[in-house]
């Protein structure tokens, strides 16, 4: 994970690197907090179903990317906040509790 600038991570641009770094936040916000979609988006200058949709697309590409998964994992312990690591955790624990069910 690269440093980007504020008005980057806000910005309309469609680089992967700012669009997964702008789903992660909208996911981060709102496990640590109880900010309303509409509220989290209003920083962004988005829309509380772009938000939503950003937080769809992170769990997603955690639970079912690996590489994604491992880069996640390192930045969210790289800032180590706790609370964030916990629903993290919680997150993860998702995948492990789909991948007991698909092979019973």
């Amino acid at each position: 994970v690269s440093a980007v600038p504020y008005l980057d991570l806000i910005g309309r641009s469609r680089k992967r690197e700012y669009v997964d770094l702008r789903h992660f936040a909208f996911w981060a916000i709102r496990a640590t907090t109880k900010l309303p979609l509409k509220k989290i988006g209003k920083f962004f200058d988005r829309d509380h179903a772009t938000v939503l949709h950003g937080i769809s697309n992170f769990e997603n590409l955690v639970l079912n990317d690996e590489a994604y998964y491992n880069q996640a994992k390192y930045f969210i312990i790289t800032l180590d906040i706790p609370l964030l690591i916990d629903k993290f955790q919680l997150l993860t624990n998702k995948l492990l509790n789909y991948e007991k069910t698909v092979k019973n």
